[in-house]
């Protein structure tokens, strides 16, 4: 068995290896346990990230903020964030 690497955030995978069909001239020889349990743990992991936006006020008009949110790695699923907004104090 070969496990190709990558960096896609994934769930742990499992497999079954099967034994069957056993030839032999003994009848000493059997099969006991007949299934192995392969089992590839997932390495990798992802961050979610959001930029920081400064804006100048100006003197008119409205002017939207457009924050970038970043995913560092593939991930193999659905990934949702929700969001809100808060005013902030003035510092």
């Amino acid at each position: 068995m070969e496990v190709n690497g990558d960096k896609i955030v994934e769930n742990d995978e499992t497999f079954f290896l099967n034994l069957s069909n056993l030839q032999t001239n003994s009848s000493n020889v059997t099969l006991g346990d007949n299934q192995g349990i392969g089992t590839i743990n997932n390495d990798d992991d992802a961050t979610i990230d959001i930029e920081d936006v400064t804006i100048t006020e100006g003197d008119k008009g409205t002017t939207n903020f457009v924050f970038t949110v970043s995913l560092s790695n593939l991930v193999d699923e659905v990934v949702t964030v929700d969001y809100t907004t808060a005013d902030a104090l003035l510092l």
